[in-house]
């Protein structure tokens, strides 16, 4: 796995304060670098670079900071954003160094994949009721996301649960198992003049929508 983390090769920072606005002019952005066993650091980046680099690891997901003129990286995770008001630039980023060799818990993203026949078939509503459950393991072992195929809901008296969720050797989540991630929600049948009650629309096939995941703080 570390051969597969993103690295982001960082230049130490000697502009500090109200002056750090001089580094967003040169498209620089200033981070901090924290943790345990370590000075914090004071450190700057290439703007871009750092942009695609928080899309794809958002903050359950390590990776390698690189600092000119020392030998080892620094394994680590995003522990806070600072956005601009107006624009939602990126200001500051805070990063958290973990040690490789200890557990950490952190908040991973469930995605819903594939066809649920109940949904299709039977006209109902795919809801996603988790966005993310907590995982156990070393930073080298956190899986980025925990995908879960939704095909065995093809009733309405179906539903995933956290303890259907499959995740790496090396990994243990810590939601509680009996939570619901998914179900099916059965058609609401519609009222129609007289007080009768009008059977449901005939069968469409059914968008499902996923919610926005939201990456919850994490905890190392």
């Amino acid at each position: 796995m570390v051969d597969e983390m993103i690295k982001l090769a960082v230049q130490p920072r000697t502009v500090l304060g109200k002056e750090v606005k001089r580094l967003r002019w040169q498209s620089l952005t200033p981070i901090h670098l924290y943790g345990r066993g370590i000075s914090p650091m004071a450190l700057q980046l290439d703007s871009t670079m750092l942009r695609d680099a928080l899309v794809r690891v958002g903050k359950s997901r390590p990776l390698s900071i690189e600092v000119d003129g020392n030998e080892t990286p620094y394994i680590s995770f995003v522990r806070d954003i600072q956005f601009h008001p107006l624009d939602s630039s990126v200001l500051h980023v805070d990063f958290l160094v973990v040690d490789a060799s200890r557990f950490i818990e952190v908040a991973v993203p469930v995605f819903l994949e594939g066809d649920a026949p109940a949904a299709r078939m039977l006209g109902g509503s795919l809801i996603q009721l988790m966005n993310s459950v907590r995982i156990q393991a070393s930073p080298l072992d956190i899986p980025p996301e925990i995908r879960v195929n939704v095909s065995y809901l093809n009733d309405f008296s179906k539903a995933i649960r956290v303890l259907d969720l499959v995740v790496p050797p090396g990994a243990t989540i810590m939601s509680d198992p009996n939570l619901l991630v998914a179900r099916v929600n059965a058609p609401v049948a519609t009222e129609v003049a007289g007080g009768d009650v009008a059977a449901p629309a005939p069968l469409m096939e059914t968008k499902v929508v996923t919610q926005v995941v939201e990456r919850g703080e994490e905890s190392p």
